[in-house]
């Protein structure tokens, strides 16, 4: 066996195999990527339905504070009401 090419030969592989390595962790990395922005996206359409149902929320709870008055108006109201119809013989 001629040592002179042993060296070299196996110098190549490594290198194949390097390159080989280089190639796999540059996929891994492409797909990470393709993951984060999907994640991003995922994140901004959540953080928009947050904000809508936010807004629905705080719509929710304004009608429930009109709806609210509006019961105690009729309950003053009806007492009101009431009174008349004890005060009368």
């Amino acid at each position: 066996m001629d040592m002179r090419k042993f060296p070299f030969h196996n110098q190549e592989e490594l290198i194949r195999c390097m390159e080989k390595e280089i190639q796999q962790q540059s996929e891994v990395i492409q797909l990470q990527n393709e993951r984060i922005q999907s994640l991003e996206k995922q994140v901004s359409i959540l953080e928009e339905e947050k904000q809508r149902l936010t807004e629905a929320g705080n719509r929710l709870y304004e009608k429930c504070r009109e709806l609210d008055d509006i019961c105690m108006r009729q309950q003053e109201l009806l007492d009101d009401f009431s009174k008349i119809f004890s005060d009368t013989p």
